[in-house]
């Protein structure tokens, strides 16, 4: 925990998702964050799972009486559109007069499915709206995120990339499909990601944390954070 949080105190609000996660571990997951950052004066706004993945939002005390109109949404996107192995989760509300909203995905893995990704995540979002009968926070919040296990990789091999890894943060741009997915096709228009300037965190060896060759797959930047922002003004007081 305190690797994960280096500085607690010095949020006032913290949004974790998570994937993968042992189905029957989520809960004592949450639980475990929750009785972790309670001694920093946090408590829970609210939560959503949905298999092997969770989303929670956590507040500091101060800030309590001031959350309002917190709501949870989820939408299932593996096989068949059925099972929850793939999918979002949805948590948005309101904190002073800002509206927050997080979706936390979990998007089809695979090197040569990108467009799949890209179709992936659009439904998931169409779905959620659906689900409401207002308009969803994701259209228009104060502060939207996205993040999760993307799956987006870089274009190239094991083989050719992991020589190269030193040089892997400034080849990224030209060989990460998310960024095409941003710039090229306008998919999540608006949304922006802070600089990246950590080498790829996939497949590492558990062991030795060098590079795995799965199936030749090349060193990709596969977890993610995105961010919209439609108050500008309020944006150079939202340290991130």
């Amino acid at each position: 925990m305190n690797k994960l949080f280096s500085s607690p105190k010095s949020y006032d609000l913290i949004v974790l998702g998570g994937q993968e996660a042992q189905m029957t571990k989520k809960m004592s997951i949450i639980i475990e964050f929750a009785n972790y950052l309670r001694q920093f004066n946090f408590i829970t706004i609210n939560s959503v799972v949905m298999w092997e993945m969770f989303l929670v939002g956590f507040v500091q005390t101060d800030h309590v009486p001031f959350v309002k109109h917190d709501q949870i949404a989820y939408v299932a996107a593996g096989v068949g559109g059925v099972l929850g192995n793939k999918g979002g989760l949805q948590l948005s509300f309101k904190l002073y007069d800002y509206l927050f909203n997080f979706i936390n995905v979990h998007l089809v893995h695979g090197a040569k499915r990108f467009d799949k990704r890209n179709e992936m995540m659009s439904d998931v979002i169409r779905k959620m709206r659906e689900q409401r009968e207002e308009l969803d926070p994701d259209v228009i919040a104060d502060f939207a995120f996205i993040l999760g296990d993307m799956n987006y990789r870089m274009e190239g091999t094991y083989e050719g990339l992991v020589p190269q890894i030193d040089k892997i943060v400034q080849m990224r741009p030209k060989l990460d499909q998310l960024h095409k997915a941003m710039t090229e096709q306008c998919k999540y228009p608006d949304y922006q990601e802070q600089e990246i300037a950590f080498y790829p965190t996939y497949k590492r060896s558990k062991v030795d944390d060098t590079y795995f060759n799965k199936k030749n797959q090349a060193p990709s930047y596969t977890d993610r954070v995105l961010m919209r922002c439609n108050v500008p003004k309020a944006a150079a007081q939202i340290n991130v």
